[in-house]
């Protein structure tokens, strides 16, 4: 695309205000970036300077939103560097941020615990802001996420954002993301700073699962608490600040329930919680193992081959119980498996027991029976 086309199609009105023509002397277009929304975006460089930034054709309306996030210069938000209203549109020069949408990385796969945190904590950070400025963005979501090459996040479009206005009972417009959106964006109340926090606790559940809520909810007690209170239906019931999401987001120890605190107290199964019951079955458990262990060694330390396939057979055996006590919670590890409903992973980890143990029982009594020609009991 020359200049000239992309020219025609970022002004295709003939009658231009004096803003644009402004823009036009200002900045020269680079090329066309493609929007699935059919916008009209260019990549452009400041004549003068040789900055490199981003042209939007925006609806009218939303101009005055990026008059006032013109004033901005957070981390977390794309910085805006001019704006200008023409006939029935506006324009809009904004940071170009080298990176990719959250939208892309999830692609991927499904993010950690610790990195969903980490992203939630910084998105907290650009909706303090602008709440702070009487904005609601009303489209959070993956594709309006900018994650730059250093791995920060950006907030980016808001095209459909509006801002708050006192005594008014709903929206004059409906906008949105399906599966983003809350219930009043569909025309019943007036949009509020509830309106993103929804979007929001809809957006954690994805960077978990690759879901929305409703279709497979988190297994993370922690996070999946949060989730659901951002996504009530009355917003009357959400969080009602950014600082509330924060401290339950920090405050680990109480939003955890007191199983996983239990849990949390050692990652040795059976000894994962302070009741003496289960440490007393625990260690019972692991000494019956440890003697078990020590009869097979001694049954077959004469013959190396034996000895080296009871070691084989005897880590099966091992990981059968740490597969089984969900040993370092290893199923939110796997790629594939973490993203799929916790009655899914239940499964799985059954599946995986019984193949673990079937393999070292054969491989044991391979060795004790075709090796060492060990007697068989009567009853067999």
């Amino acid at each position: 695309m020359n200049g000239e086309e992309a020219k025609k199609i970022a002004m295709p009105d003939r009658n231009r205000s004096l803003a644009e023509e402004y823009i036009d002397s200002t900045y020269q277009i680079l090329t066309g970036m493609g929007r699935e929304d059919g916008s009209r975006t260019m990549l452009v460089q400041h004549r003068a300077s040789g900055r490199i930034a981003v042209q939007k054709q925006v609806f009218e309306e939303s101009i005055s939103i990026y008059q006032n996030l013109r004033q901005v210069n957070h981390p977390n938000l794309v910085k805006i560097y001019e704006t200008c209203q023409g006939e029935g549109k506006g324009i809009v020069i904004e940071e170009f941020i080298s990176g990719e949408t959250l939208e892309s990385r999830l692609e991927d796969g499904c993010l950690s615990e610790e990195k969903t945190t980490e992203y939630t904590m910084q998105i907290l950070d650009a909706l303090q802001e602008i709440h702070a400025r009487n904005i609601i963005h009303r489209d959070l979501t993956p594709s309006n996420v900018l994650i730059s090459s250093d791995d920060v996040i950006k907030l980016i479009d808001f095209g459909i954002s509006r801002s708050w206005k006192e005594n008014k009972t709903k929206d004059t417009a409906i906008l949105g993301t399906v599966g983003y959106a809350s219930p009043e964006q569909f025309g019943f109340l007036q949009t509020d700073i509830t309106t993103d926090f929804y979007a929001l606790g809809v957006l954690i559940n994805v960077m978990l699962t690759g879901a929305f809520p409703n279709e497979t909810m988190t297994d993370s007690r922690r996070l999946g608490e949060i989730v659901r209170k951002c996504t009530q239906i009355d917003p009357a019931k959400r969080y009602q600040s950014t600082e509330e999401i924060r401290q339950d987001l920090t405050d680990k120890k109480r939003s955890k329930s007191p199983a996983e605190q239990e849990e949390d107290a050692s990652f040795v199964p059976g000894f994962r919680s302070n009741v003496g019951w289960k440490k007393t079955v625990g260690a019972a458990g692991y000494l019956v193992m440890a003697l078990y262990a020590l009869g097979s060694v001694l049954q077959s330390y004469t013959n190396i081959i034996a000895l080296l396939l009871e070691a084989v057979s005897l880590l099966l055996f091992l990981l059968t119980f740490f597969v089984g006590s969900n040993f370092l919670r290893w199923d939110r590890r796997m790629p594939i498996i973490r993203s799929q409903p916790r009655e899914v992973k239940i499964m799985i980890r059954i599946f995986l027991c019984m193949a673990l143990f079937l393999c070292a029982a054969g491989l044991d009594s391979y060795v004790k029976y075709e090796i060492l020609n060990l007697p068989r009991s009567s009853g067999t």
